[in-house]
């Protein structure tokens, strides 16, 4: 049975071409995109493995902020 079609937001990328992606509903949670391509602006791929990264977009924007300041007072960071 094939999945139902939803409607996602990409909401940043890696800058190395990990895209991380929140569905259109409020309190969503954020996923990293498996490997896939933007066609048209529809992201595809065949992988059904959605990393999951927050429970929600507010917890995935503090954790990008915790990896700025880290960044930012000792040079590093490690991986989002």
């Amino acid at each position: 049975m094939a999945a139902s079609p939803r409607t996602w937001s990409c909401s940043t990328s890696d800058g190395g071409g990990t895209l991380f992606a929140v569905e259109a509903v409020t309190g969503s949670p954020v996923y990293r995109l498996p490997a896939g391509e933007t066609v048209a602006g529809v992201y595809r791929s065949d992988d059904r493995r959605f990393d999951l990264m927050a429970e929600n977009l507010t917890g995935f924007l503090n954790r990008l902020r915790e990896l700025v300041e880290t960044f930012a007072a000792t040079g590093s960071a490690e991986d989002l």
